[in-house]
């Protein structure tokens, strides 16, 4: 058992206490019941002990801090490793765009005002609740570009259609435009990096996101065998840490 300095300036204990101290007793009350409940879950699940989850702490001096947990096993080391991530910053964005998308709804409904969202590379249309009752949809439509099409006066729709189709011819020529700059980028930043030399797992991990940025939605890994026939993690930048360690040593 050991623990980082980073935790010891975040915990507000010593080392030596941190050392002899239980993680309830650094967990709220409430978030140790929900750690114990994800531990059990984990043995059932994942003898390893891979996971990612949010708990709050309990400094030395009695206040507390949210943070992410991610946990991992390295068999290699026969070790099992918690990563400690302080979380308040987010939390508090997260509060302030829920008070903000709070207070922008309840302007629209005051205006009678609605609005929505289209993006012509994936087609994804969003819209506001307040469209539903301005222009008395059923609750259960689906926001659409033909939804929002429909709406429109007869004479309009004809106009409306040809906009979007250039909006997405576009969309689709700026971004095969941004892939080639990306490539030529990648491709030199590879260059420069063989020529210096650089370690053979950052010019892996500047491969596959080479690709992944060629790819849309895609995540890539390179596996490697060793000597003795066990998969290796090479480069997985983008993957979860689940999926590294799930992969490392297994037999081929």
């Amino acid at each position: 058992v050991d623990v980082n300095d980073a935790y010891v300036r975040m915990s507000g204990y010593s080392r030596d206490q941190l050392l002899t101290m239980h993680m309830r007793e650094l967990e709220t009350a409430d978030a140790a019941e929900a750690a114990a409940a994800i531990a059990q879950r984990l043995h059932a699940e994942d003898p390893a002990g891979h996971a990612r989850f949010e708990s709050t702490h309990r400094a030395s001096d009695g206040t507390t801090w949210p943070l992410e947990m991610t946990t991992t096993y390295s068999a290699e080391l026969d070790r099992h490793f918690v990563f400690v991530r302080d979380i308040s910053d987010r939390r508090e964005a997260e509060r302030a765009l829920r008070e903000s998308e709070t207070r922008l709804t309840q302007a629209q409904t005051a205006a009678r005002l609605g609005c929505w969202s289209w993006k012509p590379d994936t087609g994804e249309v969003w819209w506001s609740d307040a469209m539903f009752d301005l222009f008395a949809l059923p609750r259960d439509t689906t926001p659409s570009l033909q939804a929002l099409i429909d709406i429109l006066h007869p004479d309009d729709r004809a106009h409306a259609v040809t906009r979007a189709e250039r909006m997405r011819q576009h969309v689709d020529a700026f971004a095969a435009r941004k892939r080639a700059e990306h490539a030529v980028t990648s491709q030199n930043r590879l260059l420069e990096m063989i020529a210096e030399g650089a370690p053979l797992s950052a010019t892996l991990t500047e491969v596959v996101l080479m690709v992944e940025r060629q790819l849309d939605a895609s995540l890539c890994s390179v596996l490697t065998v060793d000597q003795a026939l066990r998969l290796r993690v090479a480069a997985a930048p983008s993957l979860p840490a689940a999926f590294a360690a799930a992969c490392e040593c297994v037999p081929v």
